[in-house]
Order: structure tokens, then sequence, then C-alpha cells
């Protein structure tokens, strides 16, 4: 049997500061004992591979569900579109264009998306690195926006959902998008890499927010870490953490993935 970690970054495996030193020890412990992890997340592809060469995590052993289930990569999908820097991606999503970002300008509200920001700008609104910020700016099927108005994003947000867009709204982002979302992006992972189709597959979830629900529900052991997202699961077995990330993604490490047999 094979041991899949599906997590989910932000919030998850790192806090505010964005920085997995504090987990990447579990992480490697887990993939060198022979397991495997799913980055699922909102960050972009160019930003989940800055945490894995930082690391060093052996990119056989890791898979990427990036834009929320805009694309998904692994050095061993059966069935891709393109590669990039060692890895096999497919697309799910439909690429952003020009026209998917009219109702910005309609609504008259100040919103700036990531795109339209300049490094030093994104660098002081998300506090994110240089190389971080110029990853996340390499964006194809999604968008977060910010705007200084909560009340605009919530507008916003509505608007999008109601024409069949992917909505999150975060704690100061609000990110759209024409994706299938998390759990599609985990499924086609589980689907078309040659490792996880000859033989049974034990996964672990870990997420904090509603995006993360569907790869939660599919897991076989579902964990919860506390954020500011309240989120509705429709199991009840899953396994919440007392402490936020990075402590509490730690904490249900050590105390149910690391000896499970």
């Amino acid at each position: 049997m094979i041991k899949v970690i599906v997590s989910d970054i932000d919030s998850t495996l790192v806090d505010y500061t964005y920085d997995l030193t504090p987990t990447a020890p579990r992480i490697l412990e887990f993939l060198f004992s022979g397991g495997y992890i799913v980055f699922a997340t909102t960050k972009t592809l160019d930003e989940v591979l800055l945490y894995i060469e930082k690391w060093g995590l052996p990119r056989s052993r890791v898979y990427i569900v990036s834009e929320a289930g805009g694309l998904v990569a692994g050095a061993d999908l059966l069935k891709y579109d393109w590669s990039y820097r060692g890895y096999r991606v497919l697309e799910l999503g439909e690429r952003l264009v020009k026209d998917d970002f009219d109702l910005i300008e309609k609504s008259g509200c100040e919103v700036k998306g990531y795109r339209d920001m300049s490094i030093k700008e994104l660098g002081e609104v998300t506090g994110l690195e240089e190389d971080f910020v110029k990853a996340a700016q390499r964006r194809l099927f999604t968008e977060s926006l910010y705007s200084p108005r909560r009340d605009c994003l919530e507008m916003l947000g509505e608007e999008y959902r109601s024409r069949g867009y992917f909505v999150h709204i975060g704690r100061r982002f609000l990110t759209i998008g024409k994706i299938p979302g998390k759990r599609a992006g985990v499924r086609a992972v589980l689907t078309y890499s040659s490792q996880f189709t000859v033989t049974s597959v034990y996964t672990f979830g870990f997420g904090d927010a509603d995006m993360d629900t569907g790869m939660l529900e599919d897991a076989d052991m579902a964990f919860l870490i506390p954020s500011y997202s309240r989120v509705t699961l429709k199991r009840s077995d899953y396994i919440k953490s007392p402490i936020p990330a990075p402590h509490g993604w730690i904490y249900l490490y050590d105390r149910y993935v690391k000896n499970f047999s």
C-alpha cells in the first residue's frame, strides 16, 4: 500500500510567513520513508517548484495541484499536455483572458490583481520574498485580487460566482478562475500517476479552508487545521488540530501519520 499526503500549503503547511522550515523535515522524512505528497494549493506551479527546489524534495515523489485545480503536475503522469522543468503537466482549467476581467473595470472598485502590481508592491501586500512574488505572478488559470475595501471583494466575488467562476475570498484576497477545484486536481493525480495505478493508495488529507473540503472528503483520513476560515465537512470522522499552522500540521503528522501502518 502506498501512503500519500495530500496537503494545502497556505495556513496549513505554512503560516503568514510562508516559511516551510518547520514542516520541511517531516515532509522529507515521509518521502524518504517511501511516501508521496500532493501539494494542493492556490499557488502557481512556479511557486511550488521553489519550495521543492529550496528543500531538495525528490521530484519523483512530489505531485502538484496548482491554482486550485487549474493544472496538475507530476514526473510520471500518463496523460499530460506539456512538460516543464522535469514535470509532465495536465491542464484541467480554462486559461483566463482579458475579457474575464471586464467585471472589475465595470465595478468601479479600487481592485488590483497580482498581474497589475509591481514586484515591490505585491511583495508589500503579500509579504512574499521577491523570487516568490515573481513566481506568484505567473498565473494561467486564476487571478488573486486585492482591494483595501472588503465590500468590493465580496461584491465581485458574488458576481463572478453567479457567472460560474471558481471563487474564494480569503482574509485579504479574492481568487477567481475557470477551474474544477482541488478535489478534481487530486483525483486527476491519483488517476494518471503511473505510481498509483499499480497498487492500493491510502491518503492523508490536510486543509484549512472551504476550498479544501472536497479533497478532505475523499481522503482516507482527514485533518483540519484551524484558521480564519469556517469549514464544514460532511464526514464526522475528521480530526482537527488544537493549534494553527505550521505546528498544527506537525502535531497531526506526528500523532497520526508518522507511525501509521
